[in-house]
């Protein structure tokens, strides 16, 4: 399928591959229930969920910076 984008929606692209080059490995962008957040990258995945014989690592919610607006995100799998 022939996917076609208007000049803002390929401007949009180009702007977020343009952020990538810059964006530092220190933060990182989840998106959860719908909100796309900035995450501080270290503190993220260290939140222990589950009991100690089936820990697994989850997501901190203190390591939020931020919420960004405006972006519809999903957070779900293929």
């Amino acid at each position: 399928m022939l996917i076609v984008l208007n000049k803002d929606e390929v401007r949009a692209i180009k702007a977020l591959k343009r952020l990538a080059k810059i964006w530092p490995q220190s933060l990182s962008l989840l998106s959860m229930c719908s909100d796309l957040c900035v995450m501080k990258t270290d503190l993220c995945h260290v939140w222990p969920v589950g009991t100690s014989n089936n820990a697994k690592e989850g997501v901190n919610p203190d390591a939020q910076v931020c919420k960004i607006e405006g972006i519809p995100n999903d957070g779900g799998g293929w």
